[in-house]
C-alpha cells in the first residue's frame, strides 16, 4: 500500500493566486489563498491537498521547478485497512464502478460537490468536461443529463 501525504504548497511573494497548471490536454486550476501582508513581511498564499494526482501535477509543473511554487510542509496520513462493503444500500450507490451522487442536479452543484468532497477545483469547465473529470475520479451525477 502506498503511503499518503497531505502536502501544503506555498506561492512565494503572493497573498492570493489562481494557478492554471497544464496537465496533458487539460489543466489543473489551483487556488492559492490565505496569504497576508504585515509589517513583518508577506505570508505566502497556500494550497493544501492529499490528492496524489494533484501533488504529481504540481510537483512536475514549470511553476514548481522554477521555485514560484514551493513545498511548505508535509504530513504523513495514517493508512486505514479497507473492509469489504457488505451493506446493500452502499453497494447500490455505485454504478459501473462509479459512486452515484443523485442529489446533484446541475453543473454548478457538481462543481461545488467536487470541490467540497474531493478537493477538485474546476473553474470554467463545460458540462462534458465536468462529467468526465468526475468519472475519472470515481463519481457520476446521474441527474445531470448527458
Amino acid at each position: 500500500m502506498q503511503n499518503k501525504y497531505r502536502k501544503t504548497y506555498e506561492v512565494v511573494g503572493l497573498i492570493e493566486w489562481t494557478a492554471v497548471i497544464p496537465a496533458g490536454k487539460s489543466a489543473l486550476v489551483v487556488d492559492f489563498t490565505g496569504g497576508g501582508l504585515s509589517s513583518y513581511g508577506v505570508t505566502p498564499a497556500t494550497f493544501t491537498t492529499d490528492n496524489i494526482l494533484y501533488q504529481s501535477i504540481i510537483e512536475n509543473s514549470k511553476y514548481y521547478k522554477s521555485g514560484k511554487i514551493r513545498l511548505g510542509h508535509t504530513i504523513k496520513l495514517a493508512t486505514k485497512n479497507v473492509l469489504p462493503v457488505t451493506d446493500i444500500e452502499v453497494v447500490n450507490t455505485y454504478r459501473n464502478g462509479l459512486r452515484e451522487v443523485p442529489e446533484v442536479g446541475n453543473c454548478a452543484d457538481a462543481k461545488l460537490w467536487l470541490k467540497t468532497n474531493m478537493d477538485i477545483s474546476l473553474g470554467a469547465k463545460s458540462k462534458k468536461e465536468i462529467l468526465e473529470i468526475a468519472a475519472a475520479n470515481g463519481v457520476c451525477f446521474p441527474n445531470i443529463a448527458q
